[in-house]
């Protein structure tokens, strides 16, 4: 473990911007070879596991106790859905109308979006059930409405009864908003990435009338819809995992049957992720077979769980390479697609990406201090060749 914290501070003195892929890929190689000089064993990260989420603070909240915690408050949170949906489809973020309390901090938000899989997190015993609360509101604009999982950090004991597996399909996550005859998508920070037109209710001017919200993954060329909180005039977001997966597999395409093909009114075609149940019999049959498409994780949804914003505990991500070690199951050969060379356990690579992440979110926060330095050096300039 020491050797490692001496590995990531002398990578600490060149961190790359978030934003550069090329340095990206050279500071993972560097963890890489870090990693492979100083074989760590799987005790030590377990050791370093418990400190995070047990030890860090007074008393940190252990994956399931949150995941308790999470399922107890969605029953008492005060939401106005409707609201949100009209400000979504309005564009409207000007009114108090959602929750006077629904500011958010945007250091909930990742500052680095170069991984889907990033931290959980921390919640420590200062964590009352009204920070909590507040943590599980919308944002203020279209910034932090995605629901964002946390590492599987350990397996559930009702794992085969109470949760539901999706396959994770590669590319980016964005929040996909059909209203008023157009179709947009917003990436998690809120920035409108592309617009054009779709059959989804409210996507185009044939189809005006509505209002859809989805969660995707945008591959270049088609969504696959992970989850779906909004449809015509059928608010979802308080509705349990197990019921949104069921309408959205079931009523979905029936609903609009253009939406998972192109043509000159739908530009994109938008394809169901489909969920699985986790009883062991099926996870067998259906690990054995090919995947449908290239693989970035597997998500395993709580099915009790209401559409929540930020990263939940009600969500669980592993890579594809994980499934066989963490669950013991044989999985088909494509799942271990990505393997690390190196690879030395479950836990020891959650800490690579996690090392990787607060990198990458420390020369993020660095930079923009340093450009924020550099404006009001450059306004005080300015200021004083007026006087």
């Amino acid at each position: 473990c020491q050797s490692m914290a001496e590995n990531q501070t002398s990578i600490n003195q060149s961190s790359p911007h978030p934003s550069d892929p090329d340095a990206v890929s050279d500071l993972c190689q560097s963890l890489a070879a870090a990693n492979t000089r100083h074989a760590v064993p799987v005790s030590c990260a377990m050791d370093r596991h418990q400190s995070m989420y047990k030890n860090r603070g007074r008393a940190a909240l252990d994956q399931v106790e949150r995941r308790r915690k999470e399922l107890e408050l969605q029953k008492q949170r005060r939401f106005n859905a409707m609201s949100l949906a009209r400000r979504l489809a309005e564009d409207d973020w000007t009114t108090k109308d959602v929750d006077e309390n629904d500011e958010l901090d945007d250091d909930l938000v990742s500052v680095a979006d170069t991984n889907e899989t990033l931290a959980t997190e921390e919640l420590t015993a200062d964590d009352t059930a009204e920070s909590l609360q507040r943590k599980r509101r919308p944002g203020k604009n279209y910034r932090n409405q995605l629901m964002l999982s946390e590492w599987l950090m350990e397996i559930p004991d009702n794992l085969e009864t109470e949760f539901l597996l999706k396959l994770c399909p590669q590319g980016k996550r964005v929040l996909v908003v059909a209203a008023k005859g157009i179709t947009k998508t917003f990436d998690r920070r809120g920035r409108c990435i592309m617009t054009f037109p779709s059959e989804l209710p409210g996507g185009c001017r044939q189809f005006r009338a509505g209002l859809t919200v989805l969660d995707c993954i945008w591959d270049t060329s088609s969504f696959h819809v992970l989850d779906i909180m909004h449809w015509r005039d059928l608010q979802l977001y308080d509705t349990e995992t197990s019921l949104r997966f069921h309408w959205l597999e079931t009523n979905f395409v029936e609903s609009a049957p253009n939406v998972c093909r192109r043509t000159p009114k739908n530009r994109h075609p938008f394809l169901i992720v489909e969920s699985h149940s986790c009883q062991r019999e099926r996870l067998v049959e259906f690990l054995t077979l090919q995947p449908p498409f290239p693989l970035d994780g597997v998500l395993f949804y709580h099915q009790r769980g209401a559409y929540t914003f930020g990263h939940t505990s009600l969500v669980g991500w592993l890579k594809p390479y994980m499934l066989t070690e963490v669950l013991g199951l044989p999985c088909h050969q494509h799942y271990s697609i990505g393997l690390p060379a190196d690879y030395q356990g479950w836990l020891v690579d959650v800490e690579r990406f996690e090392a990787t992440r607060r990198q990458m979110a420390l020369a993020y926060s660095q930079d923009r201090q340093l450009r924020r330095q550099q404006q009001q050096t450059r306004s005080e300039n300015s200021h004083s060749m007026v006087d």
